[in-house]
């Protein structure tokens, strides 16, 4: 994570690994934050079907997205009545910065976040 370019993240030490392959991504995010660090591994099918991961916080709850490609751009919805949230993942044309667009959708406000991930 490059923070200079970010917006919206606390101070945090975060890589991020994605594998593509076909319609296929698997990300992995490894985060820390302090003296905890926390791993995460998600599977994404980007052809607009359901995606089901674990929440990532332990508690065994999973977690329900579609993805798909808008042009050039990965779209990830997740959410349900309570809370809805919009991930937009965009290559740089060199193929060395990732951004990481995401909006979180409550019933009383909206948070915009921006992630830049550089190689």
């Amino acid at each position: 994570l490059d923070p200079a370019e970010s917006v919206g993240m606390p101070p945090i030490d975060w890589t991020l690994i994605v594998r593509h392959k076909a319609d296929t991504l698997k990300v992995i995010n490894m985060m820390k934050m302090g003296e905890k660090t926390k791993t995460e591994a998600a599977r994404y099918v980007t052809d607009g079907s359901l995606n089901v991961n674990t929440d990532g916080n332990n508690s065994g709850a999973m977690t329900k997205s579609h993805a798909n490609w808008e042009e050039n751009i990965l779209v990830i919805k997740h959410g349900d009545e309570n809370m809805s949230k919009k991930d937009t993942w965009a290559l740089s044309q060199d193929g060395e910065t990732l951004t990481i667009s995401t909006t979180i959708t409550v019933p009383d406000r909206e948070v915009e976040m921006k992630m830049v991930f550089t190689k």
